[in-house]
């Protein structure tokens, strides 16, 4: 702030990096998921972990603020490359019955990375030094995903089924597990789809119906989750304490989830969550108007946040398993972007509520009923084959059944 004057006329500016961060997100989480499909998912892992570390630790030398801002956009772009490519991977080399911990494991990632960030920033205060730190981070990052092969499904949905059986080789020499059933691996059938993963989404009915439906769940979720957020300093007690318990509701709520996704599936917990946070926003309005104190509104914030963080958790597991391989990282960073249009609208509701308070948890409330209602017309998938290309998600949609493709060594 004080090292580029960002103070007076000039302090807007110190509030523009994160919005330009989130701009970069918004436009990286469709590029990183096209290029993700076509080139491979650790090739885009390798070359978006390297191209972070460097853009982080320009961001440590920059100059001026407007180089800052370059670089944070950069870095939101770029950012998105390892997220994506990283989190289908470790969904798609996951059997069926692991899938679901693959896909709730990197999601806890993400709250051990941010409680990880907290702790450098304490000790480093000098924000230059900090970016410096957060570059290293991405060292083993980088080391280990050149070590990782290729994803099998992957290889396998573009008929290089040669390298696919490579692949599985070297993944059940480091499991120690026999791999004597890639004999029976087969070159995949024939497909009239286009390698165009973004067009295929949207030219095909099915495939249309679920990417338009999950990107309205996920703008729906991000929009009352950061709205729960930043309504914080509104609502009875400390800021800080709020915050506070706000994080230990959503490490609970991944916990609780995790094992209540074992018994009633992904599908229906998604569905839960958000008749959570839809019952907790309405509730809390009704409290308002009968003038109850605002430790209620407080207690129905928390809740309403449990349902919000559970429902970001499912959902992220949720969606790489609804399409293809072919696009299945196109369809997450479709939802990625979708997210971040709720983010970014938030904030606008908080200021709706200083003129009409009851207006945005009305708001919220309605929003997370329809996405829950709709939440409830997705397919299953637990325990059930991921889907090779977008003719076999078709076929779904007609209920038939699809072959389990055998490009993993079982054990």
């Amino acid at each position: 702030v004080f090292q580029w004057n960002l103070v007076c006329d000039r302090a807007t500016l110190k509030t523009i990096s994160t919005s330009i961060y989130f701009l970069g997100v918004f436009f990286g989480s469709v590029m990183a998921g096209v290029l993700s499909d076509k080139f491979g998912r650790v090739f885009i892992l390798r070359v978006a972990s390297v191209v972070s570390a460097i853009i982080i630790a320009l961001n440590g030398i920059s100059p001026n603020v407007y180089v800052f801002y370059l670089l944070q956009f950069l870095t939101g772009v770029v950012c998105m490359g390892t997220i994506m490519s990283s989190v289908v991977y470790a969904i798609e080399i996951a059997k069926e019955k692991h899938r679901l911990l693959a896909g709730i494991f990197c999601n806890v990632m993400f709250g051990v990375g941010c409680a990880l960030f907290s702790v450098i920033a304490y000790f480093i205060r000098d924000w230059r030094n900090i970016e410096f730190a957060v570059a290293l981070l991405f060292v083993p990052c980088i080391l280990d995903a050149f070590i990782m092969v290729e994803s099998p499904r992957w290889l396998y949905g573009r008929n290089r089924t040669d390298e696919a059986k490579e692949s599985c080789k070297r993944i059940a020499r480091m499991n120690g597990v026999n791999h004597r059933i890639l004999r029976y691996l087969s070159k995949p059938k024939s497909s009239e789809e286009s390698h165009n993963s973004l067009t295929e989404i949207f030219v095909r009915p099915y495939s249309r119906f679920l990417i338009c439906s999950v990107m309205f769940i996920w703008a729906v979720t991000s929009l009352v989750y950061y709205g729960l957020i930043l309504n914080g300093g509104s609502l009875a007690g400390d800021i800080f304490w709020n915050n506070a318990l706000g994080g230990l509701v959503e490490v609970f709520a991944d916990i609780t989830f995790y094992f209540m996704v074992l018994k009633v599936g992904v599908r229906n917990l998604v569905a839960t969550t958000l008749f959570i946070a839809s019952f907790s926003c309405i509730a809390s309005t009704v409290v308002a108007q009968t003038g109850s104190a605002l430790l209620n509104n407080l207690i129905f914030a928390m809740i309403g946040r449990f349902g919000t963080s559970g429902s970001f958790a499912m959902i992220f597991v949720q969606c790489p398993q609804l399409f293809p391989t072919s696009g299945r990282t196109t369809a997450l960073g479709l939802s990625s972007m979708a997210a971040r249009i709720g983010s970014i609208l938030s904030p606008f509701t908080i200021q709706v509520q200083e003129d009409i308070p009851w207006l945005s948890p009305v708001i919220f409330g309605i929003l997370a009923f329809f996405a829950a209602s709709l939440a409830l017309t997705f397919p299953r998938t637990s325990g059930k084959p991921l889907t090779m290309n977008f003719d076999e998600a078709e076929k779904c949609s007609y209920g038939l059944t699809i072959r389990s493709h055998p490009i993993l060594p079982s054990y």
